[in-house]
């Protein structure tokens, strides 16, 4: 599988697609003469939040050569891979996002999801599998009550089960995302935090003591 990081497909979507096509419209003149083109996107937390973006043809094409779920088996296989390491992402950051109170980027995320994903075909419920510590997450209510799949009695992520859990999240659910998940991410969007072993005054670090 060719490399592929989900932040950085998310940084590249809102900084190269989202903010500019923001600024390229700010930057369109009002018909009104001397009116001078604003150079600033509007990206205020609590200013109103429009999803064409999605439909920008620039847009669409970028997503598409990431993860469209077209071409021969090994690139759909690959393809299912990075859309399934995307939702996960999405899922360990979703009380990030809620914290940050920014509602429109839950918003960005959730057409991500909603609208750009689906309407791409770039569409499919992942069975997590009990090996990842993901199932461990998502089994625990209430999320349990989000991706659980009751016909199959399976734990299962999909765009909507993502997107459903961005307009439900809330203290509650973020409390057991923190209390389970085994590691945190960085600050910057995709990274890990990795513990560091220390061995003072043990038997290992003695032993290579020359």
């Amino acid at each position: 599988m060719t490399y592929f990081s989900p932040s950085n497909f998310l940084s590249e979507l809102y900084e190269e697609h989202y903010l500019k096509y923001l600024t390229s419209k700010n930057n369109e003149p009002d018909n009104e003469p001397n009116n001078e083109p604003n150079i600033e996107p509007n990206i205020e937390p609590n200013n109103e939040y429009t999803n064409d973006w999605c439909f920008d043809n620039t847009t669409l094409s970028f997503v598409r050569n990431q993860l469209a779920f077209e071409g021969d088996k090994n690139t759909v296989e690959n393809n299912y891979k990075k859309h399934y390491a995307l939702l996960r992402l999405i899922i360990y950051k979703s009380c990030k996002y809620w914290r940050d109170n920014d509602r429109n980027y839950i918003e960005f995320i959730q057409d991500i999801l909603w609208i750009l994903l689906e309407q791409e075909g770039i569409s499919i419920a992942h069975v997590v599998p009990y090996s990842d510590r993901l199932y461990s997450l998502l089994s625990k209510p209430p999320l349990r009550y989000i991706f659980n799949d009751k016909t199959d009695n399976v734990i299962k992520i999909s765009n909507t089960s993502v997107h459903k859990l961005l307009k439900d999240i809330n203290n509650h659910i973020c409390r057991v995302i923190d209390e389970t998940s085994i590691f945190k991410y960085r600050s910057r969007r995709g990274g890990k935090k990795t513990k560091k072993r220390k061995y003072k005054n043990s038997k290992k670090s003695r032993k290579y003591k020359k």
